[in-house]
């Protein structure tokens, strides 16, 4: 096999966007030649009713823990693929285990306080994780967009999110690994839609694409387009896709 430039996939965040998420990303870390063919899943939460309107659950799963049903999904829906769970939210304590060399992040939480702490692990540790790509996607009642902080050769080529993104630079929310059960059970749903979970998906899902699709053997194999378009946003109101570049 040749060398590969990402060697694992770790998902962080099992909530709206990763209901739509999921079953492209598997299908593409499976059949993709030279990708990774495992992922690990990563998230501390626990299926809730409140999840119904907008997440990819049933009543059954109520109260279940979601690495394990989405592990289980895997299993049985793509038993090719390897899938390893850490039932854990991301704090300063854990990071280090989640995110190692060489590896692709689609980080699909809610919270600001985690994409200022994975924005800043990343930016301070380049140099030793080597090949790092986090692909952060948010949303909210009408709009979605994604985000792709990418480190090649130890080398920052685009900006991570709290440097484009006043909001996660100086996060107003909390950590859900440092609040109790009863103050994560209390936690908005951020206003987020179906619509927008599905098209925050979708943004994020075509830079895992891009990612891998050359063969992930060669960084001169990633699309230059994905880098002078390095975030990119939809908005339901206006049926509008855009984008920008955060290249350093």
């Amino acid at each position: 096999m040749a060398k590969q430039i990402f060697s694992r996939v770790s998902v962080i965040g099992l909530g709206g966007i990763w209901s739509y998420f999921w079953k492209a990303a598997c299908r593409t870390i499976t059949f993709t030649k030279n990708a990774p063919h495992s992922v690990s899943l990563v998230d501390g939460d626990q299926f809730s009713f409140s999840n119904l309107e907008r997440q990819d659950m049933t009543e059954e799963d109520e109260a279940k823990m979601k690495a394990y049903v989405y592990k289980e999904r895997i299993d049985r829906g793509f038993p090719r693929l390897k899938a390893t769970m850490v039932p854990e939210f991301v704090t300063k304590k854990n990071i280090g285990k989640i995110i190692q060399p060489n590896t692709i992040v689609p980080f699909l939480v809610d919270n600001h306080k985690t994409r200022k702490l994975v924005s800043e692990y990343v930016r301070e540790n380049a140099r030793k994780l080597k090949n790092v790509a986090v692909i952060t996607a948010a949303n909210d009642e009408f709009t979605a967009n994604a985000h792709l902080h990418l480190v090649l050769g130890g080398k920052e080529i685009t900006s991570a999110m709290d440097k484009c993104h006043p909001e996660i630079d100086k996060p107003a929310d909390k950590n859900p690994g440092d609040l109790t059960c009863e103050e994560r059970a209390r936690l908005p749903g951020g206003g987020q839609t179906s619509n927008a979970n599905m098209w925050a998906a979708s943004l994020a899902h075509n830079y895992l694409w891009e990612l891998l699709k050359g063969g992930n053997s060669n960084p001169k194999s990633i699309d230059p387009r994905i880098i002078a378009k390095s975030e990119s946003f939809f908005d339901s109101r206006h049926l509008l896709v855009d984008t920008t570049s955060r290249a350093l």
